[in-house]
């Protein structure tokens, strides 16, 4: 897969996962986690770990929604990209949970730092995507919004490739992901 049907893969996938969204299911924010983890590893050349997930929603992120790099928690913390990581990527992805798992818990994820909803849910109760949520139970948590959650991805991939358009090295980091983990395609 080249460089260009992969932009045009990822939003397709991207773009898919929002049918899942009319019935209030969580799945598509385990999708958007994994598309930021695939993205990540692929601006990147290579897989850097929790650290390049961190740095992916500080450097890509931020220039879609400036709220993944400048959102402050109650308790004074802006470290999005951090409970991105810890809450929403592995609590989520390995846990199918906002509560970490052991692995995490000895790391700076707090648990329900993330809360999620979808957009019938936020129009209703009047909330925004990157908000401060407290819910009922009192939370200190981001809210994430699916819908928009998942256009800023698209829009953070359409980012990607402007940017390799006029970075050669980024265009070498995203030819060499592709050919080292090609993307889930045909007969899968």
């Amino acid at each position: 897969m080249n460089i260009l049907e992969a932009k045009e893969y990822f939003r397709n996938q991207i773009s898919a996962a929002k049918k899942y969204c009319v019935d209030g299911t969580p799945l598509p924010f385990v999708l958007g986690a994994c598309f930021i983890d695939y993205f990540c590893k692929m601006v990147e050349g290579e897989d850097k770990k929790s650290a390049g997930y961190k740095d992916f929603v500080a450097n890509y992120m931020k220039d879609v929604r400036e709220e993944y790099n400048t959102f402050r928690y109650a308790n004074g913390a802006q470290d999005l990209p951090i409970q991105m990581y810890h809450v929403l990527r592995c609590g989520i992805v390995h846990s199918f949970s906002l509560i970490p798992d052991t692995t995490v818990r000895n790391q700076p994820g707090r648990d329900h730092s993330v809360a999620l909803c979808h957009k019938a849910e936020a129009v209703e109760k009047g909330l925004k995507h990157l908000s401060h949520y407290v819910g009922p139970r009192n939370l200190d948590a981001a809210l994430f919004v699916i819908e928009d959650f998942l256009d800023d991805l698209i829009e953070v991939n359409e980012l990607i490739y402007k940017k390799a358009t006029s970075d050669s090295t980024l265009r070498g980091n995203i030819e060499r992901w592709l050919r080292s983990s090609p993307l889930i395609s045909g007969g899968y």
